[in-house]
C-alpha cells in the first residue's frame, strides 16, 4: 500500500517544496472530508431513490382505476360478476381483476386485526381496472367507467392518478430539501478546505518568501498548495464514496428482503455514476478554489 502510494505520488503529484506533512490538517482534514462525503453521497442517493419511487408509482398507478361496490345483502356479488363480464369488452380496458378476500383482509388487518372474519363484515367488493396507455383508447375507457355511475348509482370509481399526483408533489418537495442539504454540505467542505488553505499559507509564509527570492512565481507556489489540497481531498473523498456505496447497497438489499421493489434495480448506472463522479467533482472544486484562494492571498501578502 505504501509503495503504491509513493508511485502514485510521483506520477500524479509533484514533490512539494513546502513541508505540508508537518501540518495537523494533513491528519484530520481527510477524515472531515470523508465523513462529509459519506453524508453528501447518501443524501444524493436518497434523492435518486425518491425519483425512482415516483417513476415507479406513476408507471404502476397512472393507468389504474378501482371500482368499489358497496355491500347490498348479496346483490353486490351479482353486480361484480356483471362488471367482470362487460368491462373487458370495453375499448381501452386491458385488464380487470376482482380483489380477493385475502387481499381485502390484508388491507383491513391494521385496523381490525388478523382474527376478524372479513366475510362476516359488510365490506365492499373491489375491482381493479387497468386502461390502455394509448390516448384514444384511454379516453374511451374513462368514458366507459364514467358511464357506470349512471347505470349503478352506488358504485364508486376511483382513479389512483389523483393520489399519485399528491404523493409525487410531496416527494418532489422532499427531493428539493435533500438536494439542498447535499449542496450545503458540498459548500461547507469546500469552505473548510479554503479556510485551512489560507491558514496554511500564513503558516508557511517564511518559506513562501524564500521561494520568491529564489525566483518562484505565485503560479508555482499556488500549484504546490493546490496539489496538496487535491491529494488530501482524494484521501478523504474516495473512501467516503466507497463507504456510502456500501451503505446504500446494504440498504437496498434490506429493502429487497421486504419484498419491495428496490429503486437501484432500474437505475444502477445512476448510482454508480454518483459514487464515482462525486469525488471527482469535489476534487475539481477543491483544486480550483484552492488555487484561486492562494493566488489571491499571496497578492494581499505582497
Amino acid at each position: 500500500m505504501q509503495a503504491a502510494r509513493r508511485v502514485l505520488s510521483r506520477l500524479l503529484i509533484p514533490r512539494p517544496d513546502l513541508p505540508f506533512s508537518r501540518e495537523d490538517a494533513n491528519r484530520f482534514l481527510p477524515w472531515i472530508i470523508g465523513i462529509m462525503t459519506v453524508l453528501t453521497a447518501l443524501a444524493l442517493a436518497a434523492g435518486l431513490a425518491l425519483n425512482d419511487v415516483m417513476v415507479a408509482q406513476i408507471a404502476e398507478f397512472d393507468q389504474r382505476y378501482q371500482i368499489h361496490i358497496p355491500y347490498d345483502n348479496g346483490k353486490e356479488k351479482r353486480t361484480a360478476q356483471s362488471l367482470m363480464e362487460t368491462l373487458p369488452k370495453q375499448q381501452g380496458i386491458t385488464r380487470v381483476e376482482l380483489m380477493s378476500e385475502a387481499k381485502v383482509s390484508a388491507l383491513l388487518e391494521p385496523w381490525l386485526g388478523s382474527s376478524t372474519p372479513v366475510d362476516m363484515l359488510p365490506v365492499p367488493l373491489i375491482i381493479d381496472v387497468w386502461v390502455s396507455a394509448d390516448a384514444v383508447e384511454g379516453v374511451a375507457a374513462q368514458d366507459a367507467l364514467s358511464a357506470l355511475s349512471a347505470q349503478y348509482p352506488d358504485l364508486i370509481v376511483e382513479r389512483f392518478a389523483s393520489w399519485v399526483d399528491k404523493f409525487n408533489d410531496t416527494a418532489r418537495n422532499m427531493q428539493r430539501v435533500i438536494y439542498g442539504v447535499a449542496l450545503l454540505m458540498l459548500v461547507a467542505m469546500v469552505a473548510v478546505i479554503i479556510l485551512i488553505t489560507r491558514a496554511s499559507v500564513q503558516l508557511h509564509f517564511d518559506i513562501v518568501k524564500l521561494l520568491h527570492r529564489m525566483g518562484a512565481k505565485d503560479h508555482y507556489i499556488s500549484r504546490q498548495f493546490q496539489w496538496n489540497a487535491i491529494w488530501l481531498t482524494l484521501k478523504g473523498a474516495l473512501p467516503g464514496a466507497a463507504l456510502a456505496a456500501l451503505i446504500t447497497a446494504v440498504c437496498f438489499l434490506f429493502i429487497n428482503q421486504l419484498d419491495v421493489a428496490s429503486p437501484i434495480a432500474s437505475q444502477t448506472g445512476a448510482y454508480v455514476a454518483l459514487f464515482l463522479l462525486l469525488p471527482a467533482f469535489l476534487t475539481l472544486c477543491v483544486g480550483f478554489s484552492t488555487y484561486t484562494t492562494v493566488r489571491h492571498t499571496l497578492r494581499r501578502m505582497h
